[in-house]
């Protein structure tokens, strides 16, 4: 097969001229020298790692962040009320890249707001609260009164993974900002 701009090395002149040249790259018996554009000639590897470390942790601290501040919402604010289970159902989904199959457990539940206002929410469970919950069962839920369409069980306690996802974003936030600033 053919790459533009490039010969392979049966194609390269056989008299032992000069090598073919082409804007983007040398041919050389067989090996390729690429240009490297002038603005990345003087980035060291380091300087890389530190800009992916840096944006990969800003990532992970956004999401840490945007969490806990939803989650002190929920203690702060939140109101508890009885919901009714009207469904249960539960998915397969198959990972071809895996070769693997994750099932998926979800329950869809109403409520009354304070305020009077019907609100139906869903959620997806772990295995075994969707195995203690039956459909038209009470159960206790959590929602913000400014937002009621944001709520969650009263029994969940996401504490661990929201602090894992800002402890985990700091770290590589600030280990990508050391690399930058002070190199190797």
């Amino acid at each position: 097969f053919a790459v533009k701009g490039l010969r392979s090395q049966s194609s390269a002149p056989i008299s032992g001229g000069a090598p073919e040249t082409t804007a983007a790259s040398v041919v050389k018996s067989g090996n390729v020298e690429v240009e490297v554009p002038s603005f990345l000639k003087n980035v060291s590897p380091w300087t890389v790692f530190g800009s992916i470390l840096l944006v990969c942790g800003a990532i992970f601290l956004l999401i840490g962040v945007v969490n806990l501040r939803q989650e002190r919402a929920f203690r702060a604010e939140g109101k508890t009320a009885t919901a009714i289970v009207l469904t249960k159902s539960s998915h397969e989904e198959y990972d071809h890249q895996n070769d693997t199959r994750q099932t998926h457990y979800d329950l869809s539940y109403r409520f009354v707001t304070a305020d009077g206002q019907s609100i139906e929410s869903s959620e997806e469970v772990n295995w075994r609260t969707w195995r203690s919950i039956h459909e038209r069962d009470p159960i206790q839920i959590i929602y913000l009164p400014q937002r009621p369409s944001r709520n969650r069980l009263a029994a969940d306690h996401p504490g661990f993974l929201l602090w894992f996802f800002a402890v985990l974003g700091a770290v590589l936030t600030g280990g990508g900002a050391i690399l930058l600033v002070y190199g190797p």
